[in-house]
């Protein structure tokens, strides 16, 4: 079974640039599961809101690859 067909869309990577709290931030080799932790107030909520923007925006666009 190949990783596409088990997890659907697979984000490999990720870059958000001026948004909220996220001035410059890259995140590269991510793994199918992930886990955020951190001090309060250092942007772990703006990060996940950045990634479900971008996946709305995908989902809207009909994105595969």
């Amino acid at each position: 079974m190949n990783s596409e067909a088990h997890y659907g869309l697979h984000l490999t990577s990720f870059a958000a640039r001026n948004f909220r709290s996220l001035r410059d931030v890259t995140v590269s080799d991510l793994p199918p599961v992930v886990l955020l932790y951190g001090e309060n107030d250092t942007g772990k909520s703006n990060f996940i809101q950045a990634v479900g923007i971008w996946l709305r925006i995908v989902q809207d666009v009909g994105i595969t690859r």
